[in-house]
């Protein structure tokens, strides 16, 4: 069970740029400046401090946090991958309710040119690198497709469906001051652009970018105005199961039933 009294209680955000000359660390910091003055607090509340980001080593969270200027009483470097903010937050809750922490701070980001994806993609696990990437490996979009490929035959999946998810996501993000591509999308333009590999087309791939995101976990009932958002739940489950090829479901198969009965 998951503390009633403990959820997250700022958010900030970078400005998103596609090419840069700022550091990382520039990015990081713009984030968790931003999420500080959403919570109503100074970095010197900080006492857990937890990151994420593919280009932070051969730093870590608490060289990071050194140059922050925080002193930590307990710090978390995330890795694992796009879940790393959701298991970050779980636990930072735990270490709020043990006394590890008063208030944490949690920065995700990276900045990247489109190069330095690629690079990256190409070193990011020993596998890739030792039988991937000799082979002509074009990163994870040609295994992405083998993805999508295998939910539509099981599923009936459409390429519309597929486009309903970028079509709002790129509505969303004209909301968005901070957001890199805010011009209208329609249907129509999704479903016409480039193929990258089958069936994915351009809109469906993640383009390479600079930006971060932060938020601060500590006590909800020093939220601002009591605003603060309550996690009700959530587990933690990593890689997909044995001897599946291409897999469609996530590890939150193992928990999906007791997200409800919390």
């Amino acid at each position: 069970m998951i503390s009633r009294d403990i959820g997250i209680l700022g958010y900030g955000q970078s400005i998103y740029e596609k090419k840069t000359e700022r550091h990382l660390f520039e990015f990081l910091a713009e984030a968790s400046r931003t999420a500080l003055q959403s919570a109503g607090l100074r970095m010197t509340d900080i006492d857990g401090f937890a990151v994420g980001s593919f280009q932070l080593p051969p730093d870590n969270a608490v060289t990071l946090a050194e140059q922050f200027g925080i002193s930590l009483g307990w710090s978390y470097l995330c890795s694992a991958g796009s879940g790393a903010p959701i298991a970050a937050v779980l636990n930072a809750i735990r270490a709020i309710e043990a006394g590890h922490a008063e208030y944490v701070l949690i920065v995700a980001g990276d900045a990247y040119d489109p190069q330095g994806l690629f690079n990256m993609m190409d070193e990011l696990t020993g596998p890739i690198r030792d039988y991937l990437t000799p082979h002509g490996f074009g990163g994870p979009n040609g295994l992405f497709a083998l993805v999508t490929q295998k939910h539509m035959k099981t599923f009936g999946t459409t390429r519309e469906q597929l486009g309903r998810i970028c079509v709002d996501q790129r509505a969303n993000a004209g909301l968005n001051d901070n957001a890199l591509l805010r011009a209208p999308m329609s249907m129509e333009d999704y479903l016409n652009a480039r193929p990258i590999a089958d069936p994915l087309r351009l809109f469906d791939c993640v383009m390479a970018c600079s930006g971060a995101e932060a938020i601060i976990v500590g006590p909800l009932d020093r939220a601002p105005d009591r605003k603060g958002v309550r996690v009700l739940s959530g587990y933690e489950r990593y890689n997909h199961a044995p001897g599946v090829v291409t897999p469609i479901e996530g590890g939150w198969v193992a928990f999906r039933d007791r997200l409800w009965d919390d």
